[in-house]
């Protein structure tokens, strides 16, 4: 399902020229995804799911890749407290066309947080088995922390994975 009307699509032909770009977030977005299977599990095993994501739409630093006016995936930086903030990505199936653009957005939409936010701290969870996720959470510059057992509402163990300032590591 296309997340742009096709009229204005027809108006723009930026959209449709196998671009991916980037939107601000808006929560709406998730009713026009069709989620991977762990993102699926994850959304639909937090609680109050659709008030976090106007969490994270009013955090200011979370967007949505577009491409063709379909929606790539959606993702952002959240602050928790002062220097600490969370991350969080959910995507389409769309994602496995665009690897370099998710990992250079992703990368520069983190480096922005740390300095404009001024963080030291940038943590996520992601499921057990997700081995995908992890390892790219390791190329990022993430480490993990430990094994967060029956975190959400359908008991589902995941591992807690953090970027933390060191002046000798820099994202």
């Amino acid at each position: 399902m296309s997340l742009l009307p096709r009229k204005y699509k027809r108006r723009n032909p930026l959209l449709l020229d196998n671009k991916p770009f980037l939107v601000p977030f808006k929560s709406f977005h998730v009713e026009y995804m069709e989620l991977r299977e762990y993102d699926k599990i994850v959304f639909f095993s937090l609680p109050n799911n659709y008030r976090e994501l106007l969490a994270y739409e009013r955090s200011g630093y979370s967007w949505t890749g577009v491409v063709n006016g379909q929606i790539i995936g959606s993702g952002g930086v959240c602050k928790l407290w002062e220097g600490t903030a969370c991350c969080w990505l959910i995507t389409t199936p769309l994602i496995e066309k665009y690897p370099k653009f998710l990992h250079r957005t992703v990368i520069n939409v983190l480096r922005n947080a740390i300095k404009t936010l001024d963080l030291h701290r940038i943590e996520t969870t992601i499921l057990t088995g997700h081995i995908v996720s992890q390892r790219w959470a390791r190329r990022l510059g993430f480490e993990e922390e430990g094994l967060m057992r029956k975190l959400d509402s359908k008991q589902n163990n995941y591992y807690r994975y953090a970027w933390v300032r060191e002046d000798e590591k820099p994202l």
